[in-house]
C-alpha cells in the first residue's frame, strides 16, 4: 500500500513518520476486515497523542464498548462508529465513540481540548479508509449530557448547520477552522465520568489516495 497526494506526490502535509504509523494500524485493521466482512473499518490517527486506532461499526452501540476487534472481552473496548451512521460517512455528522481511559489510551486525550494550548499544538487528525486518507481539522469541543443534540444524526442541512453553529459558539477553545467550512463533520465522543465530552472535527476533502 502506498499513499500519493492528488498532485501525484508521495507525501503532502503529513510527515513520513505519521504516514508509517497510520499505515501500520490501518493495515492491521483492514486485514482483520477481510477475515470478518461484517465489520466496517477505518483508522484514526492524531499526531502527538495516543489516538491511533482502527474504527469499527456494529449493529448496535453496545457490543464494542467492552470488546476487542476480534470479539474478545476487554474493558477498553474498541473505537466504534455510531450504528445509525452510513459506514461510508456520507451523513452530515458521523459519531465515533471511545472510552476515556485514565492512562490516556483510546479517547483519553480528548478532554485535553478543554485547554486552548492543547488545541494549538494538536489541531489535526488523520482518518484512513481502504481507499483514501483524510485530513480532519479540529473545529470545537465541549462537555455535554448524554442526551445532547450532539448525538442526533442529522438528515437536514438546515437543522445540522443550526446545531453546529450553536455547538461551536460554546466551544472550550477557539479553532482556526471556520464553521462555514463544515459541510460534514466527525464527532469524537468520550465520557468524563460525569458527562460526555464531544469534540467536533471537520472532514476535509481527501488529501491522499491509498493504492
Amino acid at each position: 500500500m502506498k499513499i500519493i497526494d492528488n498532485n501525484g506526490r508521495l507525501f503532502g502535509k503529513i510527515s513520513v513518520i505519521d504516514v508509517l504509523v497510520i499505515l501500520v494500524v490501518a493495515e492491521m485493521a483492514f486485514a482483520l476486515h477481510v477475515k470478518n466482512n461484517s465489520l466496517s473499518v477505518t483508522s484514526t490517527n492524531a499526531p502527538g497523542t495516543a489516538i491511533n486506532y482502527p474504527v469499527v461499526q456494529g449493529t448496535d452501540n453496545e457490543y464494542y464498548l467492552k470488546r476487542m476487534l476480534d470479539g474478545r472481552s476487554n474493558g477498553a473496548g474498541t473505537i466504534f462508529m455510531d450504528c445509525r451512521n452510513d459506514a461510508a460517512m456520507t451523513d452530515f455528522n458521523t459519531i465515533l465513540y471511545g472510552h476515556n481511559m485514565k492512562n490516556g489510551s483510546m479517547f483519553g486525550y480528548l478532554t485535553r481540548y478543554r485547554n486552548q494550548g492543547w488545541y494549538d499544538t494538536h489541531p489535526v487528525m488523520w482518518l484512513v479508509t481502504p481507499e483514501e486518507v483524510y485530513q480532519i481539522d479540529v473545529l470545537a469541543g465541549r462537555t455535554v449530557k448524554a442526551d445532547d443534540a450532539a448525538y442526533t444524526i442529522y438528515n437536514s442541512e438546515e437543522t445540522f448547520q443550526a446545531w453546529l453553529t450553536d455547538f461551536v459558539s460554546k466551544s472550550d477553545f477557539r479553532s482556526e477552522t471556520a464553521v462555514e467550512d463544515a459541510a460534514q463533520v466527525i464527532a469524537l465522543s468520550t465520557c468524563t465520568y460525569t458527562y460526555e465530552y464531544c469534540c467536533i472535527w471537520v472532514s476535509r476533502k481527501s488529501c491522499f489516495t491509498v493504492c
